[in-house]
C-alpha cells in the first residue's frame, strides 16, 4: 500500500478547510433596509438588471438605480448569469428585464444600517427600496 506524500496530504487538508467557504463565496446577500415592512408610497419601475463591479443596478430609461432589497434577498453567483432571489419567492437573472416594486428612498434613511450605507457610498447613485419582483 503506496503512502501519501506530505504535499499531497498537505492539498487535501487545505482544500477541506475551504469546502466550508465555498457556499459564502458563490451567494452573496445584498444591501437590505434596516425595516422589513413596505412604507410610504408604493411605485413600480421597469428595467434592466445589471451587475457592475459588486453593485447591482436596474437601468430605466436613462436612470441607473442602486437596488436596496428586503432582508432575505441574495445574488447567487454560481449561476450563469448570476440569480437574484428577493427573499420573497421571486428571482431573475442579471441581463434580464424586470419589474420591481418599492419606492425611492435618500441615502440617509439607511444611515443606521452600516453595511447598507457603506455599499451605498461605495456604489453611488439613485437609490429605489424594492420589496421584490412583480
Amino acid at each position: 500500500m503506496r503512502s501519501a506524500s506530505p504535499i499531497s496530504t498537505f492539498r487535501l487538508a487545505a482544500a477541506a478547510a475551504l469546502l466550508p467557504l465555498a457556499g459564502c463565496i458563490s451567494e452573496t446577500t445584498l444591501p437590505t433596509a434596516d425595516d422589513d415592512s413596505a412604507t410610504g408610497i408604493t411605485i413600480a419601475i421597469q428595467g434592466k438588471l445589471r451587475l457592475d463591479g459588486d453593485c447591482l443596478r436596474l437601468d430605466d430609461r436613462g436612470t441607473s438605480y442602486l437596488i436596496v432589497w428586503q432582508r432575505g434577498a441574495q445574488i447567487d453567483h454560481r449561476a450563469r448569469p448570476p440569480l437574484v432571489s428577493d427573499g420573497r419567492g421571486g428571482s431573475a437573472r442579471v441581463g434580464d428585464w424586470v419589474s420591481l416594486e418599492g419606492s425611492g428612498r435618500h441615502p440617509r434613511q439607511f444611515a443606521d444600517d452600516r453595511k447598507t450605507s457603506e455599499i451605498i457610498r461605495h456604489c453611488g447613485g439613485t437609490i429605489f427600496r424594492a420589496y421584490g419582483f412583480l
